[in-house]
């Protein structure tokens, strides 16, 4: 028999009623803790639509209660608790103070494409999400020409993209495997910086050209991530990108019959695995 389970009922049993009967007084930037798992709804009303469940222990930010209900926060989320459902002191043993979080304030992620961003959270349901990707390719190849005979092309090409993304994010009620997943879907727009170089190696008519440009391009995305633990999550992103493409500026001395090449996709629609970790 383990008596000292019997500490932290006692406790709420007294902690509790402290912070409804604070109800009929604003209070602020007041940390609380949920008393038992309980549901963190979108009104003060327990009919409003279910924002997300909270476990034993889990710590809020309380920004006011009245007439029963407590407008909280936790993580990025933000909703309505009952006061009653909530005490000041952590539950001895509630597992929630161990779990992963709802929403982190900040994440640095990394995904297939080379792509790196920092999500911030810009509000109660919002995330700010810088992104820079970097991606460049050599290759070399031969052919022949009426004009030059026999030649070698060495090229190069790289990109470097910049960019912001503005998320929507919104929790599951029910937990996949146990642990907090969040939907997430928005805007992105940024710009791509385009150079290449090409190289023909040919005895009669050698030439070596470089271009650069500069792109602008908008897009949309829309994931889900499953947060494993407090300090790293997993999950999947579906993106569509329209790219518009800038004005080439060509250095160097090239042929008529071959050049650098200036190759774009207008459209792009992909999806990458996502890897995020939360400092």
């Amino acid at each position: 028999m383990r008596i000292p389970l019997l500490v932290p009922a006692a406790a709420l049993a007294l902690v509790a009623p402290r912070l409804a009967a604070q109800a009929s007084a604003p209070i602020r930037d007041t940390t609380a803790y949920t008393a038992a798992a309980t549901t963190l709804r979108a009104q003060p009303d327990s009919q409003a639509r279910v924002v997300t469940t909270l476990p034993v222990g889990w710590p809020v930010r309380v920004a006011a209660c009245i007439a029963g209900w407590c407008d909280v926060r936790a993580g990025s989320l933000s909703g309505y608790l009952r006061a009653d459902s909530l005490t000041l002191t952590v539950p001895r043993g509630a597992p929630g103070t161990a779990a992963a979080p709802l929403a982190p304030d900040v994440s640095i992620g990394v995904d297939l494409t080379s792509r790196l961003t920092l999500g911030v959270a810009a509000g109660r349901s919002f995330r700010l999400v810088p992104e820079v990707s970097y991606v460049s390719e050599r290759s070399r190849s031969y052919g022949s020409s009426t004009q030059i005979a026999t030649y070698t092309i060495d090229a190069s090409d790289a990109e470097v993209w910049l960019g912001m993304g503005f998320y929507f994010v919104q929790p599951l009620p029910v937990r996949p495997l146990g642990a907090p997943c969040l939907l997430y879907f928005g805007p992105r727009l940024g710009a791509a910086f385009v150079s290449a170089e090409q190289k023909v190696d040919n005895l009669t008519l050698p030439s070596d050209a470089a271009t650069s440009r500069t792109d602008l391009w908008v897009g949309a995305a829309a994931g889900a991530e499953l947060m494993v633990s407090r300090s790293f999550s997993v999950g999947a992103e579906a993106q569509a990108t329209k790219v518009f493409p800038g004005s080439p500026r060509v250095t160097g001395v090239t042929t008529s019959s071959l050049g650098v090449v200036q190759a774009w996709v207008d459209f792009e629609s992909r999806g990458t695995l996502v890897l995020r970790f939360y400092p």
